[in-house]
């Protein structure tokens, strides 16, 4: 393999390296979107995906609002 090739593959590599670790944090970054939403009102906690519903719930729980989860639950 040349230089220039092998150049090409590393730079290939490397971006889809970030660009995993960049997604990787998605689930963390969508949970506190979620809780700023529910708590300003513009989400009910039944609306959240159920892949999210745990943290969610717990970030709610952390900052002492876990009253919003029953309110929408009824």
């Amino acid at each position: 393999m040349s230089r220039s090739k092998a150049f090409l593959f590393v730079v290939v590599l490397g971006c889809f390296w970030l660009l995993f670790r960049y997604l990787e944090g998605g689930e963390q970054t969508m949970a506190l979107i979620a809780t700023t939403l529910i708590v300003r009102g513009k989400m009910a906690f039944s609306e959240v995906p159920t892949t999210l519903k745990d943290q969610v719930r717990q970030m709610l729980n952390d900052i002492d609002m876990d009253q919003l989860i029953e309110e929408k639950a009824k």
